[in-house]
């Protein structure tokens, strides 16, 4: 493990090296990956030691989150471009560059699991693999961002027979599947039933609409060609909504534009279908429709993540933190939580259903720099200068497979190829590694000229 140092003088950091335990006495923040972007700069500049521990529940082992979004996530699109076109190294673009800035800034970073003792002791203990006791880590301050998990509201057989959306392996999973069904149909002389080749995605909102539309475009711009024993009428696209329109959150212009696009690329909506119960080779609708798939893929909601319930904190009825407007955790003096794990007050609602900032990608990093701010002053003892956290919405943007996307930035509503250009240059622009971005930015040109592999990837593991 680097042992990272700040700009001020001390150089950049030192590899190889193993960073010491702190002095005893010695503050020690473990922070959120979102509130470390903005305590570097003042971490730098005081050139105080800030530990940074990437917290991450049992879910989230392997794989970084796609967050749960009443809006668009930029890692999630890219996730579901991972579905479309194949291409390994998105693994690395959002793991890598965790560490780097870290070091570079003069926070510690520590990757792995932790396990919290109770609030009022201020230690952590970090799992270690070789040793039956890892290290514990005192702390002043603690911010909680474990993020979210699937919620699948108590329906019969979700848990059992659907895919999920959520991170790069489940990208990995319905891209397998997919092509799967198309082996499994040539194998066989085209003898499957239609269910084989019938693919259901659960939830009208962006995730669910760009998932269904990544799903055609693997069918139709690779797999297609390369299977052309198999009928393209055969292959159906389902997407499944339980409310009258799709992407409820976005103008009703926007989505009629959304839902004229997927018409074109093959993938039905049905509206008004929420399901009733999921089996092996069917969903089934509350209305008494049912779906014949052996493909259903569940996109419809998010919770925060379970292990909250273990750490002893006040939690809402839907299981997230419960936290003041400075982002302090109710009765836990130095404990803080943001991001989809917390119910964070919306000072700046203008309704009872807006009270909750939504759990959204661009919520969350502003919620890192109101956070970050908010420690330091708590450490200076300059309660005074706490700010309340405002969220203030930036715009929505769906992508639509590589030429079509909806977006709305800053009140300005458009669609077509230009909000393709917007989307992606926006998703550029949140990259931090330069070679993040060279490697993206690549993969799009060549995308330009090449036909998407149809080959399945599989883990080592």
């Amino acid at each position: 493990m680097g042992q990272g140092r700040s700009r001020g003088g001390r150089g950049r950091g030192r590899r190889g090296g193993v960073a010491p335990l702190p002095e005893p006495g010695a503050p020690v923040l473990p922070v959120g990956e979102a509130a470390l972007r903005g305590l570097r700069e003042e971490g730098a500049r005081r050139g105080g030691r800030f530990r940074g521990l990437r917290a991450r529940g049992e879910a989230d082992r392997a794989d970084p989150p796609a967050r749960r979004r009443g809006h668009h996530d930029a890692l999630a699109g890219e996730l579901l471009h991972l579905l479309a076109d194949g291409r390994r190294h998105h693994l690395q673009r959002h793991r890598l560059p965790q560490r780097r800035p870290a070091l570079e800034a003069g926070p510690d970073h520590l990757g792995g699991q932790l396990q919290a003792g109770p609030a009022e002791t201020h230690r952590l203990r970090q799992k270690d693999r070789r040793r039956r006791r890892g290290k514990e880590f005192p702390y002043d301050h603690l911010v909680l961002a474990v993020g979210a998990q699937p919620n699948f509201f108590g329906i019969e057989g979700v848990e059992e027979h659907c895919l999920t959306m959520k991170g790069v392996a489940d990208a990995e999973r319905i891209r397998n599947r997919v092509i799967e069904r198309f082996e499994d149909a040539t194998l066989a002389d085209g003898d499957v039933p239609d269910s084989s080749l019938t693919f259901a995605v659960i939830g009208g909102g962006s995730t669910g609409v760009e998932t269904a539309a990544e799903i055609d475009a693997l069918i139709t711009d690779a797999l297609a060609p390369d299977y052309p024993s198999i009928r393209r009428d055969r292959v159906k696209v389902i997407l499944l909504t339980r409310g009258a329109e799709i992407l409820p959150e976005l103008d009703p212009a926007l989505r009629r534009a959304a839902r004229a696009r997927l018409a074109a690329r093959n993938v039905e909506v049905l509206t008004s279908a929420a399901a009733e119960r999921v089996e092996a080779g069917r969903v089934v609708l509350k209305d008494g429709r049912e779906i014949e798939t052996e493909n259903a893929i569940w996109t419809a909601g998010g919770r925060p993540n379970e292990l909250l319930k273990t750490l002893d904190l006040p939690l809402t009825e839907r299981d997230g933190v419960i936290v003041d407007e400075y982002l302090r955790v109710a009765d836990r003096p130095g404990l803080w939580s943001l991001g989809d794990c917390a119910a964070i007050p919306n000072v700046l609602a203008g309704s009872e259903k807006e009270r909750f900032v939504p759990p959204t990608a661009q919520a969350a990093v502003q919620q890192g720099y109101a956070a970050a701010e908010n420690v330091l002053a708590a450490l200076d003892g300059r309660e005074e200068d706490l700010e309340p956290f405002e969220y203030r919405p930036m715009g929505q943007l769906v992508e639509l497979g590589s030429e079509f996307a909806v977006n709305e930035v800053l009140g300005v509503r458009f669609s077509g190829l230009l909000a393709v250009l917007v989307w992606r240059a926006t998703y550029l622009y949140k990259l931090e590694s330069p070679r993040g971005k060279a490697a993206v930015a690549a993969d799009w040109i060549l995308g330009l000229f090449f036909r998407p592999a149809a080959a399945e990837i599989r883990r080592d593991d």
